[in-house]
């Protein structure tokens, strides 16, 4: 092997070590334990990826393993992460997640790599500045792995330069396929792609390039063609109670946090989230959404356009991302700035106001992952000719940046996964009715929202409930309201429970942490179900099989009052 060979060997293998110090404790616990906050939204997405690879359906999810038996219909956001969480979920659900965390995080590698080559950098500089986005790794805390697929947006952007300034089929089909791939990883990863590449065409429309403009037109047209199907499907198949439908489009309620405000809202960033280490100013949120660059990585890219004029394009569409990143409204030190009564918008929200479908986004403050990609190259470009001293010392304040001055929890946050034994103890076919149906709502402290999401892999067995507030179907609220009945009255007719049976629901499980069960309910189960067949301190699972009368057994006996702050079953 040449030398070379070896520098390139010793450089990779360099920046996936960095990657994995940067996503740590991923390899650690990574196929035990789920690198999000357990009351987030991983579950969810975990379940979306893990249904469509169970079902073989990879953009719109129709399927009854929820809402047993007449099930849900959903799109899935993100179906171009499916490779990896199929080769992750080889080792369960936990690993399918963190391998698509991985992933996302040499994607962004891969960009910037591209990017700076691009702008004449250091490519393996420009692949750590991006590897190491504080947007992107707080994004694995919230769960939401479209999220995951920003590096994408880099991916098709150095592509399409290239394609541009080269020409030739083989490079336009290239940049096409990336732009459309970006869809495929998430609906916002293809509106940023958009973005920029709308602003390249107005820049090369202005200088008059014109052969430069057709080979951007071409590359648009072809994603459009490729892309539009899968974003069409996203953008009509939601619910009106998912974010992002048209039910739910325009401007977001003001939130001011000034305790929380470095990452802190949603919908946006503070103005100052984007330039400060969170040493400076403190109040950094329990689950970020950070939009920081790293006050010296800035530094650097600024003066690498102050030595090198013709690279402005780049810090400009940096700084149009950051506003972007402000949100809806703009806010400084988490208080909405007003010119006398009125609040200020930002940049989002002026679009939002003007151009739909800009206002069903909810989440910009993603956009600052993509201005970390714009200042991969700059960062690399400033680097270019530095000895092995002063690049040493860059990599790591690079490290630092993102995991000490950055306002996010590093090692990254890890929930374990709920104990899915009492389920595997069950035998033969049969679908599970869960009290309460959902717990898409905030969860007791340590357990997990919509916590079927990530139970539900690991076992595969149907349910009568669902997440994200779906509807469950008719027969399971139906059989629901006669176990409730059973709990209070103590009775259940024999016909219901049949029908119940016939229905293809063999077991009933309750959540006490989510739900209190008083002693007296679970007297009447017992008495006409008997004692549990698998019960831990989460879970316990009764068979839908009487061993006793049910038909009024203890029709009238009433419930001694609850504990106060409990609350008797509820839908």
């Amino acid at each position: 092997m040449g030398s070379v060979q070896i520098r390139v060997a010793a450089t990779s293998l360099g920046l996936v070590v960095a990657s994995l110090l940067l996503t740590w404790p991923l390899a650690q616990v990574g196929a035990e334990a789920v690198l999000s906050a357990p009351d987030q939204e991983a579950a969810t997405h975990i379940w979306g990826l893990w249904a469509a690879l169970r079902e073989g359906t990879f953009v719109a999810l129709d399927t009854p393993l929820l809402a047993w038996p007449t099930g849900v219909r959903l799109p899935l956001v993100d179906p171009g992460h499916l490779p990896w969480f199929a080769l992750g979920n080889l080792w369960g659900p936990a690993a399918g997640y963190a391998a698509v965390l991985l992933v996302g995080v040499w994607a962004m590698g891969l960009a910037g790599a591209l990017l700076a080559q691009e702008a004449g950098g250091k490519p393996w500089v420009g692949a750590l500045v991006a590897m190491a986005c504080p947007t992107l790794l707080a994004n694995a805390a919230d769960g939401m792995t479209e999220g995951f697929g920003v590096g994408w947006v880099g991916i098709q952007l150095a592509l399409l330069l290239r394609a541009v300034r080269l020409g030739g089929v083989t490079r336009g089909a290239a940049a096409a396929a990336a732009l459309a791939w970006c869809a495929a990883v998430g609906p916002y990863n293809l509106v940023w792609a958009a973005l920029i590449d709308a602003a390249l065409g107005v820049s090369l429309l202005m200088r008059r390039r014109t052969t430069e403009l057709k080979r951007a037109l071409a590359v648009g047209v072809g994603a459009l063609l490729a892309a539009t199907p899968l974003a069409w499907t996203m953008l009509q198949g939601r619910g009106a109670e998912l974010p992002g439908s048209t039910a739910r489009a325009g401007l977001p309620a003001i939130v001011e946090n000034p305790a929380i405000y470095r990452g802190g809202v949603q919908t946006g960033a503070d103005l100052l989230d984007a330039w400060l280490p969170v040493q400076l100013t403190g109040h950094e949120a329990d689950i970020s959404h950070t939009t920081y660059l790293g006050l010296a990585l800035v530094i650097l890219g600024v003066l690498a356009v102050v030595r090198d004029r013709g690279r402005w394009p780049w810090l400009a569409g940096l700084l149009a991302m950051v506003a972007l990143s402000w949100g809806p409204w703009m806010t400084m030190a988490g208080e909405v700035l007003r010119l006398g009564e009125r609040p200020l918008l930002g940049p989002a929200g002026l679009l939002m106001n003007n151009v739909p479908p800009f206002d069903r986004i909810t989440r910009w403050y993603r956009a600052g992952a993509v201005a970390t990609l714009l200042l991969a190259p700059l960062v690399a470009l400033a680097a270019r000719d530095w000895r092995s001293g002063r690049l040493a010392i860059l990599v790591g304040v690079v490290l630092l940046e993102a995991t000490v001055a950055a306002p996010l929890a590093w090692p990254l946050r890890h929930s374990p996964l709920p104990d899915a034994t009492p389920y595997i103890q069950l035998e033969g076919p049969g679908a599970i009715l869960e009290l309460p149906p959902a717990t898409t709502g905030p969860p007791p402290r340590g357990h997990w929202r919509d916590r079927i999401g990530v139970l539900q892999p690991q076992v595969g067995r149907p349910v009568g409930g669902t997440i994200m507030n779906l509807d469950a179907s008719s027969e399971a609220r139906t059989a629901t309201a006669a176990i409730k009945t059973l709990m209070r009255d103590g009775a259940m007719s024999e016909a219901t429970r049949a029908r119940i049976v016939e229905q293809g629901f063999r077991w009933v499980s309750f959540l006490p942490a989510y739900q209190p069960v008083p002693q007296p309910a679970r007297a009447h189960l017992e008495a006409c179900l008997g004692p549990p067949i698998a019960q831990t301190d989460e879970v316990w699972i009764f068979a839908l099989e009487p061993i006793g009368p049910c038909e009024g057994l203890h029709s009238r006996e009433s419930l001694t009052p609850l504990p106060a702050g409990s609350s008797p079953p509820t839908d």
